[in-house]
């Protein structure tokens, strides 16, 4: 994404007022997160989105990262490489990117429910 410039007039531009506090915006309504996204590729934005509910392993996560984002062949389904792809992601110079993940708190839930029961046998084994 480009550096904003400091003029004044940009504070009233949608991308400055979600990066103001840093880069990541949670949405509370998809209506308003619909309208956003509207915003964004009117001003040449390259949105990406994910549905998390579908996410149900680590694995899932990974192949739809690979596909949305088309990594190439060779993603190591990792941190680390997600890491290394998204640093290779081609960025619009005079726009940007956004990663938009829906219903990541289904996934979220899922992740700490699991870790929940794995504690649970742990400690019962």
């Amino acid at each position: 994404m480009s550096v904003f410039s400091g003029d004044p007039s940009e504070r009233q531009q949608l991308d400055w007022q979600l990066f103001q506090n840093g880069a990541v915006a949670l949405y509370f309504s998809t209506d308003v997160l619909s309208e956003d996204l509207l915003w964004l590729r009117d001003h040449g934005y390259e949105p990406h989105e994910f549905d998390c509910e579908q996410w149900t392993s680590p694995e899932l996560v990974h192949s739809d990262f690979k596909r949305v984002l088309k990594f190439p062949e060779y993603y190591g389904n990792n941190l680390d490489a997600l890491n290394d792809c998204l640093s290779d992601l081609a960025i619009p110079s005079e726009s940007g990117t956004a990663l938009v993940f829906h219903r990541y708190d289904s996934y979220a839930r899922a992740q700490l429910e699991q870790c929940a029961w794995l504690q649970i046998e742990r400690t019962l084994n």
